[in-house]
């Protein structure tokens, strides 16, 4: 269970990094820009380390299509609506909306899936949503609770669908096919948008410097590929109720990142908020080891013994 623990904290760490990562990118490049980008350079990495992996490259084309449109909408939709929503929304805070995520995933887990969470998790989820909401009390001053506040929301809602509909598939193809295919259906959408909507994504290329594009590139390999690929090894090995508590602690990432790199300073209703949502990640991954009772041990003699001769 090492490194099933070990790849969601790969994750929390990862995915809580790009918030302020979307916030630095997008000060050289648009919204479209950014999520396409991330994506592009994404689907590149995981080509190379599919294309020369062991990993078997034949699957039915069900499976692919599959693949291909959740990352449409766990990957593709995800990014380019929170990119969206931060760039009028400050980082931490989107970060806070998008914790919501676990409790999304372990919502349908336990309708479609059927799975069914622990006490522990259950407390675990509401000592975490307490956390969130005295995160958007604190932080309801500098937010803007307008369109920007429901992209971020369909940001959560897609995550939570993806890390649901992905189980079932991940149980037929290996992680980093699917990831591959999933990404390549994310760059793929993503590039769609940019034809459609007329992005000059070439022009904002040239027109950035190094270090302007460098967020894009961090984007691109460590939250989108690094984190995806750890949180979908462990999503096949653990139930999504359980992996998706551990979630929370993302947000606290995001925030701590933000306060360092962007200065944007929590309040101390904010930092509250923090330490309830971390706390109840603990609770919902931290073992109980329950003690067996002390069972007195009785010889049985058999009734032949007993009969006096």
């Amino acid at each position: 269970m090492f490194r099933v623990y070990g790849s969601i904290f790969l994750a929390v760490f990862f995915w809580g990094s790009a918030f302020p990562g979307i916030a630095l990118a997008l000060r050289n490049y648009s919204p479209e820009s950014v999520s396409f980008g991330r994506a592009f350079v994404a689907t590149i990495i995981t080509f190379i380390l599919y294309r020369f992996s062991k990993c078997p490259k034949k699957f039915p084309l069900k499976d692919r299509l599959k693949a291909f449109s959740f990352g449409v909408i766990g990957i593709g939709i995800y990014s380019l609506t929170l990119s969206i929503g931060e760039k009028t929304m400050p980082a931490a805070v989107s970060g806070f909306i998008v914790g919501q995520m676990p409790l999304i995933a372990a919502i349908l887990a336990a309708v479609f899936l059927k799975e069914k969470p622990s006490l522990k998790i259950k407390i675990g989820i509401a000592v975490s949503i307490v956390g969130l909401f005295l995160i958007a009390i604190g932080e309801s001053g500098t937010a803007s609770f307008g369109p920007a506040f429901l992209l971020v929301c369909n940001s959560a809602v897609c995550g939570g669908i993806y890390t649901c509909i992905q189980k079932p598939l991940l149980k037929r193809m290996p992680t980093l096919p699917f990831i591959f295919h999933a990404l390549f259906g994310a760059a793929c959408f993503l590039f769609l948008i940019i034809c459609l909507f007329k992005v000059d994504f070439i022009g904002e290329f040239k027109a950035s410097s190094f270090q302007g594009t460098l967020p894009i590139l961090y984007l691109g390999a460590f939250p989108s590929v690094v984190a995806y690929l750890g949180w979908t090894y462990a999503i096949g090995r653990i139930d999504i109720a359980k992996a998706g508590v551990l979630l929370y602690g993302m947000p606290i990432v995001g925030g701590l990142l933000s306060w360092f790199f962007l200065y944007e300073r929590p309040n101390s209703i904010a930092l509250v908020g923090m330490f309830f949502a971390f706390l109840g990640s603990l609770i919902g991954s931290i073992k109980i080891k329950r003690k067996r009772a002390f069972q007195r041990q009785t010889t049985i003699v058999p009734k032949a013994a007993l009969k006096i001769k």
